[in-house]
């Protein structure tokens, strides 16, 4: 089940928490549509978080051939540009 939360949306800008909370309740991981990138999974909780950002034998932010996961052919250079930074490597480059 893909939970609703439109980050461009008047309701998630006058009250961010509360669109928060709703993914939150949904579980530790869901999976939400955002805009330009389509439909992704995200943790609800920095103790999940954490787990992800430690493990990237098991998650990843890199396609096999270097690129980064989600990001599509029709989409912008200057977006892809600006994804590869050290937040989207894995070890052992983002601890470098």
């Amino acid at each position: 089940m893909t939970v609703h939360a439109d980050f461009t949306s008047q309701e998630y800008f006058r009250n961010p928490t509360a669109e928060i909370e709703k993914l939150r309740a949904a579980g530790p991981v869901v999976e939400v549509r955002f805009p330009l990138v389509g439909t992704v999974w995200t943790t609800t909780t920095q103790d999940f978080a954490n787990q992800v950002s430690r493990d990237s034998g098991t998650f990843t932010l890199r396609k096999d051939d270097g690129n980064v996961v989600g990001f599509r052919w029709w989409m912008p250079k200057i977006v892809r540009a600006i994804a590869n930074n050290m937040l989207s490597a894995d070890e052992p480059n983002h601890t470098r």
